[in-house]
């Protein structure tokens, strides 16, 4: 019996304890063993850091899998998660884009805190945006191809606010008034996000191998979140894409499908 300050001495000493098995029975095999766990998904991030090859080569690698691993929905950055594989359907209201601001490894990442939060919230809803990336993405969802508190009007009116200043009409436009240069900065940075949502609207709408999502998600991952996880949920999500690209392989999953196995596995 070993007694363990925390998760990660946990795995720690699991995994020098197995390998005293391997040396005390040349007949024991990886495949032989199965450890098991009442959460499994609380102890995937410190298994990842104690089992994963060492590249520098100083401790023995054990093989490794990990299964019933689950990403609960009720986790911010979950949620968040589920939100962008849903990008191809989404109508781009402004309470789902707005959320991104929610979550703080999505204000990490692109280089956010909370006063920019806030002024962009302020200075978004001072526009009247309520849906609708622009007058084409409303005619693809069968409605009036209209401009009227679209995003691209929102981003008309202050970035029109912020370089004329106080005008009342410019163009067929109405320039935000109160753009000032550190809120352009900051309104800048939420744009760049806005663009990246627009551009995986477009990326999650093809089917794809298992093997392909598994390389496709990893990199939505890094676009959208800083690597500072401290809940180890990113880890999970990984995980458990590599569980589908090990049970899947080249099977044709489409966006929808995919969606449903996480919410299923």
């Amino acid at each position: 019996v070993n007694i363990c300050y925390s998760e990660l001495r946990e795995c720690q000493a699991l995994h020098d304890q197995l390998l005293r098995q391997f040396e005390q029975d040349s007949t024991l095999k990886p495949e032989h063993i199965l450890v098991m766990v009442p959460d499994i998904s609380r102890y995937a991030p410190y298994i990842e850091a104690v089992f994963s090859k060492d590249v520098s080569h100083s401790k023995p690698t054990i093989p490794w899998n990990l299964s019933d691993i689950s990403i609960a929905e009720e986790h911010p950055l979950v949620r968040i998660f589920y939100q962008l594989l849903n990008l191809p359907t989404s109508r781009f209201n402004y309470s789902e884009v707005i959320s991104y601001l929610d979550v703080p490894e999505v204000v990490r990442r692109f280089d956010l805190d909370e006063q920019s939060c806030d002024d962009i919230r302020d200075l978004l809803q001072r526009t009247n945006v309520r849906w609708g990336i622009d007058r084409q993405h409303k005619r693809s969802l069968g409605l009036p191809e209209i401009i009227e508190n679209s995003w691209e009007q929102a981003q008309q009116r202050l970035f029109s606010g912020y370089a004329l200043g106080d005008i009342d009409s410019w163009n067929g436009i109405a320039p935000m008034p109160g753009v000032e240069a550190n809120t352009a900065l900051s309104l800048g940075k939420f744009w760049r996000l806005f663009d990246r949502l627009q551009q995986w609207r477009g990326e999650l709408l093809r089917s794809r191998s298992a093997r392909d999502w598994q390389l496709t998600v990893n990199r939505l991952l890094v676009d959208f979140f800083s690597e500072e996880d401290d809940d180890g949920k990113l880890q999970q999500i990984r995980d458990v894409l590599d569980n589908l690209q090990q049970q899947a392989g080249e099977l044709e999953l489409s966006t929808a499908l995919l969606r449903h196995w996480l919410n299923s596995a």
